[in-house]
């Protein structure tokens, strides 16, 4: 019974990890998200490249992909701020930071443009639509700078 007690912690400790990491990637935002997905993706294609496609998966996982990210991150800032830029803005980045698990970022929701004029009210008759609409005979007529036919009154 010794394995099976020894094993219990081990996978309570991956189920503890497994969550704090899935909090973490929930605080970052999608320019971030998408450098770890490239990160995974290059780790992959060089895997594979060299005969391995097992070992991406095996060697980058979650957290490795965030030590790499934060280390290409400092790598990042330290060039700026040889280029004298203002490196404010990589300060609040959410790939250096170990966020307390309990302070976990909302997640942006996805307004489309028929729902956002719907909660500004713009909905109604008066709303106007993004297709152009046809014109009447007489607006055509005007449009064209013609006089209107009098048949119209003959009827």
């Amino acid at each position: 019974m010794a394995p099976a007690a020894a094993a219990r912690p081990e996978s309570e400790s991956k189920t503890r990890q497994d969550a704090e990491d899935t909090r973490w990637l929930q605080t970052l935002s999608e320019p971030e998200l998408g450098l770890l997905i490239g990160l995974k993706e290059v780790a992959v294609t060089r895997a594979s490249s060299a005969g391995h496609p097992d070992l991406a998966d095996k060697v980058f996982h979650v957290r490795a992909l965030r030590a790499l990210a934060f280390v290409l991150l400092e790598e990042l800032k330290e060039r700026l701020r040889q280029a004298s830029v203002n490196t404010s803005m990589l300060e609040k980045l959410a790939l250096q930071n170990d966020h307390d698990p309990e302070d976990v970022m909302p997640m942006p929701n996805g307004i489309n443009k028929k729902r956002k004029q719907m909660q500004d009210g713009c909905d109604g008759e008066d709303a106007q639509s993004p297709k152009r609409r046809k014109a009447t005979r007489e607006e055509d007529w005007f449009i064209a700078g013609a006089a209107k036919p009098l048949g119209h009154l003959t009827k």
